[in-house]
C-alpha cells in the first residue's frame, strides 16, 4: 500500500477538480505561495483549521489528511480512554489495513 504525503494528496485532489492554486486560495483564504509551499512538503499545515478547510474544498475526508501527516483528528483526541484502549484501538486499526 503506498501512502501519499500530505501536499501530494492536495494537490492530486486539486489538480482532479482543474483548480489552480490561485483558485484554491480564492476558495480558501489561504495565500497560493502558502498553499504551494504546503504541496511541495516545505510547511507543515496549521492543522485543525487548515485540515477542515483543504478537506471541505477539495472534496477530501478529513481523516485521511489527518493520517497522512501523523495527526488524530480532535474529536478522537478528547476521548478519555485508557493506555489500554488505545493499544487495543490502533491493534485494530492495524488488522483492518492489513485485510485490505
Amino acid at each position: 500500500m503506498s501512502t501519499q504525503t500530505f501536499g501530494s494528496i492536495i494537490r492530486d485532489a486539486r489538480t482532479k477538480k482543474n483548480m489552480t492554486l490561485a483558485e484554491l486560495s480564492s476558495k480558501t483564504g489561504y495565500a497560493a505561495s502558502y498553499l504551494s509551499d504546503i504541496e511541495h512538503g516545505h510547511r507543515k499545515p496549521n492543522i485543525s483549521n487548515t485540515i477542515y478547510v483543504l478537506a471541505k474544498t477539495l472534496d477530501i475526508h478529513e481523516d485521511v489528511l489527518y493520517f497522512a501527516i501523523g495527526k488524530l483528528p480532535p474529536d478522537i483526541r478528547k476521548l478519555d480512554v485508557s493506555q489500554e484502549q488505545i493499544i487495543d484501538a490502533f491493534q485494530a486499526l492495524r488488522e483492518a489495513i492489513n485485510e485490505l
